[in-house]
Formats: structure tokens, sequence, C-alpha cells
């Protein structure tokens, strides 16, 4: 559960629904509860017993707090894509894996004997990592695939960010299967976005909801009575409380989430034991050079084969560093960028 509907019924999170592992998507602007509500899901998913990795583009101290009660947690678009790497091939994996019947199986929690726990994958800011220079394109190309194939093998990808526009940076195809194989949480939408934001979520004209007030602090109360007396507004607050929507079907609901209280400590609300991937998960990934401190930096022929001395002189910018082999092609939208890969180039 991650927090309440106004008819007081829980807001709960989803490993799986009937059509495999669930995905997720959590939108909110810079100080809108998104880490909050990351907290929340990761617990959730903990004390059900998926194992949980958590890849954010940029440090924080909470996703750090969560790092102790997750399988794997780290920061930096390198990381992400490490971890993308390897929840790519472990869904190969698991598709020759037999269960109890003796035979290979889609992710179906109800049927006995299934052979390994559920993924949830978390990637925070993932915009922001998705643009990176040598890493971005692999990153989003990867979270398409998660998102098309993840549910069969018990996958889920959890996409954290501040945006749900395809023109800031989301592909087509990975907004339509996070919407349709997808927990969407939307907090803190400014009212003139909320028409906008809805619509593009594929919410129906007549489903878009009203403007949330605008803080649910107790000074909003007796408002009208201030007025009459000619009082002051109070300024407005800034902080909505973790309050939004949560959209399972088509029809957006409100919701407030619930809070996690940080400096109390938090490692009373999660399992003793950290769920892990199995041993033979493990061995197959260590086969395929995916598994290792993804902290690290780039190993030898990671990102592109290992050039000799002769074509690294030709590939090689201005500093000397190898460009690598997934690195964008179409980020040159500028003269200043333009003048920065000429000058690359021709060694400037």
């Amino acid at each position: 559960m991650i927090g309440y509907l106004t008819n007081g019924q829980p807001a709960r999170n989803r490993v799986y629904t009937d059509r495999g592992a669930a995905h997720g998507l959590y939108v909110a602007p810079s100080g809108g509860g998104k880490t909050q509500l990351m907290a929340l899901s990761v617990c959730a998913d903990a004390n059900y017993g998926a194992v949980v990795w958590i890849a954010s583009e940029a440090a924080d101290q909470k996703t750090g707090d969560l790092g102790s009660h997750a399988d794997r947690q780290g920061v930096s678009a390198l990381y992400m894509v490490r971890a993308l790497r390897a929840a790519a091939a472990l869904m190969e994996v698991r598709a020759e894996m037999e269960w109890a019947a003796g035979r290979c199986h889609d992710f179906s929690p109800g049927a006995p004997g299934y052979p390994y726990a559920p993924l949830s994958l978390y990637l925070d800011e993932f915009l922001s990592a998705a643009r990176h220079e040598e890493y971005g394109e692999e990153i989003m190309d990867l979270a398409e695939l998660v998102s098309v194939k993840g549910r069969k093998y018990g996958v889920g990808e959890k996409v954290a960010g501040q945006s749900v526009y395809v023109q800031d940076g989301f592909t087509q195809l990975l907004c339509e299967n996070l919407r349709e194989l997808y927990i969407l949480v939307v907090l803190r939408v400014a009212p003139k976005k909320i028409g906008d934001m809805f619509k593009a979520l594929g919410v129906a004209p007549e489903d878009i909801p009203s403007p949330l007030p605008r803080s649910f602090s107790k000074t909003e109360t007796g408002r009208i009575d201030r007025i009459m007396r000619g009082e002051p507004e109070p300024p407005t607050a800034a902080d909505t409380g973790g309050v939004g929507w949560i959209i399972e079907g088509k029809r957006p609901e409100v919701l407030r989430t619930l809070h996690m209280d940080f400096d109390a400590g938090i490692a009373g609300l999660f399992p003793e034991q950290v769920t892990r991937l199995t041993n033979h998960e493990i061995t197959e990934l260590e086969a395929r050079g995916l598994w290792f401190d993804w902290t690290e930096p780039p190993r030898p022929g990671e990102f592109g084969p290992i050039l000799d001395d002769e074509e690294s002189a030709d590939t090689a910018d201005g500093s000397g560093a190898k460009r690598s082999s997934g690195q964008r092609r179409d980020t040159i939208t500028t003269p200043r960028q333009a003048l920065d890969a000429i000058k690359r180039l021709t060694n400037a």
C-alpha cells in the first residue's frame, strides 16, 4: 500500500497483474514527493518478496538509504545502462528456466513452483539518463525492450521522472507500454497543465480531473471568513504533501501518499532478509559478463571493440578519450556543439 484514495480505500502498488509483471510510471516536479513515492513502492515490492534494483541518474540521500534494503542500488547513467543490460539478459535466462511441472512457463505467480522471484527495476530521473551523451541511446533502447517483454519473465520496470511527454525524451513505444502495463502516479501538477498531461496519458476528456486545492495546509480552512474580515491571505504552501492522482484503469483517482520518515529510520518497514537472484541466474549473468560491481569504470570492450593504437588515434577526441559505440549521433543541436564536433574531428 502506498497511500489512500479520497473514498478511504487503500491505494496499492502492484508487483504483477493478470498480464504479468507490472510496470510503473511515477511523475512529479522537483520537490513534489517523487522520491517518497518511489520509496513506498520499493518497500511494498520488498515486503512482497521481489528482487529490487534501483538505478538513479543523480545521487539522493533517501535513495541511498533504500540501497541497504535492495538487491542492488547505484547512481549514474553508466550504472543504469548496466542494470538494464542485466535485466534484458535476465529475461533470456528466465525464458529457459523450468518450472515445477518440468517445462518452461511465462511468469505467472499463481502457478505452482515458479523458479525465480519477480524483479522490480527502478529507474529514477530516467529522462536525464536517457540524454547522456555516451549511454543515453542504449538506455532508451533497453528500457523499450524491457517494457515490451519484461512482463512475461517477471521483470517490472518502474520509471520515475518529471515529465510524461514524448517531446521531452520518451519514445512513443515506451510511453505506450508503460501506460498499458503500469501503475501510474502523477503528483503536484500545475492547474494549467492538467488537461494536456492527462490527455497525453490517454485519459478520456470526460475523465480528466479538476485541479486540486492550491495547498493542503490547515490555513486553508476558514478562507471565506478571512476574506470577509479583510485579513491577508497566508503564503501559498509549496508542499502538497504527496497529493496527486493514481491511474490503474482509465480514470484518475485522487491519492494522498503515505509518509516514510527517513529521519526516524526505515529499517523496521522492510523485511530482515533482502530477496536476491537465484544462484543459477547469477551464474548465467556472470557468464555473459554482466554481473559485477556496476560502479566500476567502463571495462575494456564493454561498450565497443578494443581498438589498437592506430584505431585509437583515428577515433579519439581532443582529450584522447575513445568514443563509445553507444554514443548518440543526433546530439548536435546548436552551433556550439557543431563547432566542438568539428574540432574533435580535426584535432584542432
